[in-house]
């Protein structure tokens, strides 16, 4: 859907209606599409949970967090700013590390490729994520 700036995907989870949406803009002005998607499928801050890799968690960790700042996080800081200051925003944090090497900076290590160790650990990273985000719905 090209006017909300993000793909989406509509469905049931349990009898609940859930909208998810993946923003197609860079990172840093994500918060224009949930924005644009909240006016469409109207929704309050208490029903939004945004998913986020997290360098600043181990590669593998994931995190639910109810609410507080970005910490630094810009397509985090995007969303916290389309909606009045202090409104907490549910997330879940997927942890992606921080690069090996001093020279690589962190905007060319989000976009490399995972290593061998990485893509076989991904099932189960994927997995708790999937109970975080479950666990938030309520199923």
């Amino acid at each position: 859907k090209r006017a909300l700036e993000a793909e989406i995907v509509e469905g049931d989870l349990d009898g609940k209606r859930v909208v998810l949406c993946k923003p197609q803009a860079f990172m840093n002005v994500s918060g224009r599409a949930v924005q644009k998607v909240m006016k469409k499928f109207p929704v309050s801050a208490r029903q939004v949970l945004v998913v986020y890799d997290d360098a600043d968690l181990s590669f593998g960790d994931v995190r639910f967090k109810e609410g507080g700042t970005s910490a630094g996080h810009r397509g985090m800081q995007s969303i916290l700013d389309v909606f009045p200051t202090g409104t907490n925003i549910a997330r879940v944090r997927i942890g992606i590390g921080r690069p090996d090497h001093p020279d690589i900076a962190l905007e060319d290590f989000v976009l490399q490729k995972w290593t061998a160790k990485e893509e076989t650990a991904l099932p189960d990273v994927l997995e708790n994520a999937i109970r975080a985000i479950l666990a938030y719905a309520g199923t």
